[in-house]
């Protein structure tokens, strides 16, 4: 399970919340920043330090996406979260706060699944529910690869420039 949030603690909460349910599951937060010891201590203290791990910054980080399960964005705000593109692309589904541009990557219930903000026990409960089931994580894994695909490439972005820049034009 890979993890990226602007406020993280949802993260560890929902994480440890997993841990009790599957204590198979193993976690990992990619990224780096000021509330690096914070983390440390919550996850020493939530007692997943030993499943749980702090990546740091990765340049090459696309090279690690296709061996994750699931992807998890725990965001308060957010753009078009490109990683949950990166993720998408390389057929992993996501579990994410259906907040900014969240809801434009993922499709509730196709190629993930939408949480609300700050509410560990529904993201631990989605984030389980993908892990109990493989068959329906790779089918919403390869129905993210197709949006991302369709929606998200240079070809397809390049189009819609292009029917903008038309439809502004006929106006």
């Amino acid at each position: 399970v890979a993890e990226g949030a602007a406020r993280p603690y949802a993260h560890v909460e929902a994480a440890a919340l997993v841990h009790k349910h599957r204590p198979d599951a193993a976690f990992v937060l990619f990224g780096e920043g000021p509330l690096r010891a914070q983390l440390e201590a919550l996850i020493t203290a939530r007692g997943i330090r030993d499943r749980f791990v702090l990546a740091g910054f990765h340049k090459d980080l696309s090279r690690f996406l296709r061996g994750l399960d699931i992807a998890v964005m725990s965001s308060f705000t957010e753009g078009l979260p490109v990683i949950l593109l990166e993720t998408g692309a390389a057929g992993v589904p996501s579990v994410a706060t259906a907040v900014g541009g969240i809801p434009e990557v993922i499709d509730d219930g196709e190629t993930g699944y939408l949480v609300a903000p700050d509410n560990a026990a529904e993201l631990a409960g989605r984030i389980a529910q993908l892990l109990d089931d493989a068959p329906r994580r790779q089918a919403m894994g390869q129905a993210a690869c197709a949006r991302v695909r369709a929606e998200f490439s240079f070809m397809s972005m390049a189009q819609k420039y292009h029917d903008v820049f038309r439809s502004v034009l006929r106006s």
